[in-house]
């Protein structure tokens, strides 16, 4: 994490925490998780371990792209500052939909990124090279 970014822990009620030894435990204790990516490309994993583990996930279009996700359904997008504050003012004042995001976002995992799926878009890719 940027230096400027780290710097800002403990003002304005912001806490960062840079590296993390186990991520998986952290995610799993935090009801929310905030990924503002604004460039890259791929799949970011970190976002589906999040899915998967039923949390709400606010990132960018960037962060959710390759997921094929619903925004407001499985995850929230936002894509400026003013949204970020807005999606995390929403949620914090909505606890509902945190868990109602959460519970949507496991359940698209359950389905899109199960072994079994996975395995028939592979096959299917392997037999339309074939062809």
């Amino acid at each position: 994490m940027p230096d400027d970014l780290l710097n800002l822990n403990g003002t304005n009620n912001i806490s960062t925490c840079g590296f993390v030894d186990d991520a998986t435990e952290f995610i799993s204790s935090h009801h929310v998780m905030i990924a503002p990516l604004f460039a890259g490309g791929g799949m970011r994993i970190k976002i589906i371990e999040a899915m998967a583990l039923g949390k709400c996930v606010i990132s960018t279009s960037i962060g959710a792209e390759g997921i094929h996700t619903k925004n407001k359904k499985e995850i929230i997008i936002a894509n400026s500052s003013e949204e970020f504050i807005s999606a995390i003012h929403n949620i914090k004042n909505n606890p509902a939909l945190v868990e109602e995001i959460g519970r949507n976002a496991r359940k698209f995992v359950e389905e899109n990124f199960n072994s079994v799926h996975l395995e028939s878009k592979v096959t299917k890719l392997l037999n339309s090279i074939d062809e």
